[in-house]
């Protein structure tokens, strides 16, 4: 008879777990790593995400170093910091979280970077109400040829086609 309670009880956690971190992220107060990964994986509600909870609102618990570090590159966008300051506040090398960040994530802190810079665009210019000098600010550019010049590399066109597409509901990331 224990032994079928704790399967039973074994047979709960997916779901009670699936519930508790959906309330979390409902409610803003995900631990660093739950909200980094959902961020991560889900772009496109980055910016509501963020207007609604900040990052100032995160709860940390469970943290790791790893944790803390995907944090900081969302924050890092906002901020302005470069991915030496990440490391840093990760408590690591640069070297070592970019080396540490690819073996545990299979993808490079800059291209996890990029990824979410981009992603941060796009979910910005569905909202009528931001121009694009803004929208390049918001996602951590601080210039608008360097902007450019990424939009140009991440999506081929130009950050005024690719805000008339999205805008038009004729574009979606891959």
């Amino acid at each position: 008879a224990l032994m079928r309670r704790y399967s039973d009880f074994i047979a709960l956690l997916p779901a009670t777990y699936e519930n508790f971190t959906s309330s979390l992220l409902e409610d803003g107060e995900a631990y660093s790593g739950l909200a980094a990964r959902h961020l991560a994986s889900h772009p496109e509600s980055t910016a509501a995400y963020l207007s609604k909870n900040g990052v100032k609102h995160v709860l940390i618990a469970g943290l790791n170093a790893l944790n803390t570090a995907e944090l900081s590159i969302i924050q890092s966008v906002r901020e302005g910091w470069t991915l030496k300051a990440v490391a840093q506040r990760a408590g690591f090398s640069e070297r070592h979280l970019r080396d540490r960040f690819e073996q545990q994530t299979g993808i490079s802190l800059r291209d996890y970077r990029s990824n979410y810079q981009f992603h941060t665009a796009i979910s910005l210019m569905r909202d009528d109400t931001r121009s694009l000098s803004e929208i390049a600010e918001l996602s951590g550019f601080n210039s608008q040829s360097v902007f450019t010049r990424f939009i140009r590399r991440m999506a081929d066109r130009t950050p005024r086609e690719l805000y008339r597409q999205v805008r038009e509901g004729r574009y979606e990331p891959s």
